[in-house]
């Protein structure tokens, strides 16, 4: 229960912080889609979880709820749209997730918390059945060595506050009883929160000793000066300068990006997360680190030494030239994760989860790494000593890759890891690499089941040799061009949440290269097609297609004209009978690419049939006296229409401030008046015209 409550945790803490970033407009479609798939991942851990609880029929109100589950799967589907609309729906999920889930785990808590007392009495009751035990032996011995008891046991039971009756030690002495109350009031106070800054404080004086000694006076950061600072150091030039945040408090932050050159020294971080971070250089040496969590964070020349990790979560990520001598790793949890040339000397260990992590040339950690006893038996402690130090010594295996075969058309490369004891190969697994098509890198790595950790520790020795093999062996013409101009299609579809890449010269090779490989694909799974732009020397988005039938679905977004309410149902009923569809993420009518151009242009020419604007007719005019038109009419109501590069009103707007720009109806008497004038005047002879006043034509030779 506490892992899910623990993932729960963390899920609560991402999405605070999305929702602070929607609600501020500072979210990014990027962070939008990084939410999405880390909602869908945080799903599927939820879902088993109530699953089995119905499988058991569990009747204890203690199964993850299912109203829980259905509102984070609704949050993540409304993610997509962008309108004021999706924000309000997005904030009633969020308050929804938030109670329904605080109050979960404030019942998975207290059942933790009922379930450890319980724990602890019974372990209280056997140590005093203990004791008792031993003292009522050695009130026996007395007896029946002396025929009484000592006066030296007599002293002990005294001292020891132990109530003898008739040569006999009763079950429970008063001082146990007066422990045990203790013990449960202290467990009962943490339950309500007020033994919690108490225990914390005391904790945190035994951490933090050296801090205190130094008289260092700790500065809080809040989240907004903070992210402010890492904006100012991740945007100056080559980071030399080191962001000092040494002492100060930071709580709750999530770190991402880069985090280079940053100094945490003698820090206190709590509850804060490290989520996809890259880092180097950074200094959290006698750094107080507590409930943190490090989710698929990467570390490169790193000084972790005498910092203190009390209930830390490390998943993921690797840890490559760093420094953990003399830390004390408290109740952490790490697991998947790839230490390479890391030391570890003189670094504690209590109560840690380590499951699946990898120590490549980290020298001999399983040799100095202290495993301190906490309060588990001494059998228990010797199998747990023993997991531990085979995982350090990685149970003796050793990795190494090699590359099976290079696909130059597909710029696709096999690898195979694996793993060796004593010499004899114990475990190989074969992987894809894709290759950027112009400089033969690696750029993704498909693992399948492995963490890719280990994988990515190798790529620096894969990308020489896979370089070394493209340049010792002959490049045909056609080769050459490939290599100096990538391929003009590239199909990008998604397996298992992984994007998979796939390069050919055609669209239509693109398509079927992607359907042969996602022969079991559904019907409505999409592949995204993106094509060569020899100007900007990048890919750019061409298309959506369904990967079985090849269908053109790439949406095209009408663009609505001025229309009465009325007018949009007339439309809209129009539209859909042509072929239009409604996005309610987006919330807009589209049309899909493949029905065709003539398709498209009747649907727009339907939408033109119901414009109701009324375009204005503005004069020819200098530039200035053209400004102040436009600015006369925009505070009399018109709009621009962008499409049709007109100024237009609507039925709504006085016609009267706009009598000088109104298009004239034909049909109208104050046009048919002007109609029989022009006609008028064209009948009558030259000289009415000039009102009268005739002009001869000057005799030749005359001015």
């Amino acid at each position: 229960m506490s892992e899910v409550t623990d993932y729960l945790y963390g899920y609560l803490q991402e999405l605070d912080s999305y929702m602070k970033r929607l609600n501020s407009n500072k979210l990014s479609k990027k962070d939008r889609r990084i939410f999405m798939e880390m909602g869908g991942e945080y799903y599927d851990i939820f879902q088993p979880h109530s699953e089995s609880a119905k499988e058991t029929e569990n009747k204890g109100g203690n199964d993850f709820p299912d109203q829980l589950l259905k509102d984070i799967a609704d949050f993540n589907d409304n993610i997509i749209s962008q309108e004021a609309e999706s924000k309000e729906v997005a904030n009633t999920l969020y308050d929804k997730i938030t109670v329904s889930a605080n109050g979960y785990m404030d019942r998975a808590r207290r059942m933790e918390l009922m379930y450890e007392t319980l724990q602890r009495d019974t372990e209280i009751f056997r140590l005093l059945d203990e004791r008792a035990q031993m003292m009522e032996e050695l009130v026996d011995l007395d007896v029946k060595l002396y025929g009484r008891i000592a006066n030296e046991t007599i002293s002990l039971l005294e001292v020891e506050d132990v109530p003898f009756v008739d040569n006999k030690i009763a079950e429970l002495h008063q001082r146990a009883e007066a422990q045990v109350a203790q013990e449960r009031d202290f467990r009962e106070a943490e339950v309500d929160g007020q033994a919690e800054s108490a225990a914390t404080v005391q904790a945190d004086k035994g951490s933090l000793g050296k801090q205190e000694e130094a008289g260092q006076e700790k500065r809080i950061i809040d989240g907004e000066e903070l992210s402010q600072m890492l904006t100012v150091h991740t945007k100056k030039s080559g980071k030399e300068e080191t962001l000092d945040l040494s002492g100060c408090i930071i709580s709750g932050y999530v770190f991402k990006g880069d985090l280079s050159n940053i100094s945490f020294e003698h820090a206190e971080l709590r509850n804060c997360e490290f989520r996809m971070t890259k880092a180097s250089h950074v200094s959290m040496k006698n750094a107080f680190i507590k409930n943190c969590s490090f989710v698929q964070a990467d570390f490169l020349q790193c000084d972790f030494n005498n910092a203190d990790f009390d209930n830390a979560k490390m998943r993921g990520g690797m840890l490559q030239e760093c420094a953990f001598d003399g830390a004390y790793l408290n109740r952490a949890q790490i697991e998947n994760a790839l230490f390479w040339k890391t030391s570890f000397s003189d670094t504690r260990i209590r109560e840690c989860g380590l499951e699946g992590n990898i120590f490549h040339e980290c020298g001999s950690p399983e040799h100095t790494v202290r495993i301190e006893q906490s309060s588990m038996s001494r059998e228990e402690y010797d199998a747990y000593e023993k997991h531990v130090k085979e995982m350090l010594g990685n149970d003796g295996c050793k990795y190494s890759w090699s590359i099976s075969s290079i696909n130059h058309e597909n710029h696709e490369a096999e690898l195979a890891i694996r793993v060796s004891r004593e010499g004899e190969i114990v475990e190989e697994e074969r992987c894809t690499a894709l290759l950027d098509p112009d400089t033969y890198a690696v750029l993704h790595v498909d693992t399948r089941n492995r963490n890719d950790s280990l994988v990515r520790m190798f790529i620096p020795e894969i990308d020489n040799a896979v370089r070394g093999e493209l340049q010792n062996r002959p490049i045909e013409k056609d080769e050459q061009h490939t290599r100096k101009q990538p391929p003009m299609f590239k199909a990008i579809y998604y397996e298992s949440s992984k994007p998979k890449v796939i390069y050919a010269g055609t669209r239509e090779a693109a398509l079927q290269k992607t359907k042969d490989k996602n022969p079991q694909c559904g019907g409505n799974t999409r592949c995204y097609i993106q094509e060569w732009d020899k100007n900007t020397d990048s890919y750019k988005q061409e298309g959506i297609y369904l990967i079985t039938s090849g269908r053109d679905i790439t949406p095209v977004e009408l663009k609505f004209p001025y229309m009465s309410r009325d007018g949009f149902t007339n439309a809209v009923n129009d539209i859909k009978k042509l072929g239009a569809k409604f996005s309610p993420q987006k919330k807009q009518w589209y049309v899909e690419r493949g029905i065709g151009e003539e398709a498209i242009g009747r649907i727009n020419e339907c939408l033109s049939k119901h414009d109701e604007a009324i375009y204005l007719k503005l004069p020819f005019t200098d530039s200035e006296q053209f400004k102040s038109t436009l600015k006369q009419i925009k505070q009399d109501g018109a709009c621009y229409n962008p499409d049709k590069k007109q100024w237009f009103i609507t039925e709504k707007e006085d016609r009267n401030k706009f009598r000088d720009y109104l298009p004239q109806d034909k049909n109208s008497i104050h046009n048919k008046l002007n109609q029989y004038k022009a006609q008028e005047q064209r009948q009558q002879p030259y000289s009415r015209m000039l009102n009268g006043h005739r002009k001869e034509a000057p005799e030749p030779g005359r001015a």
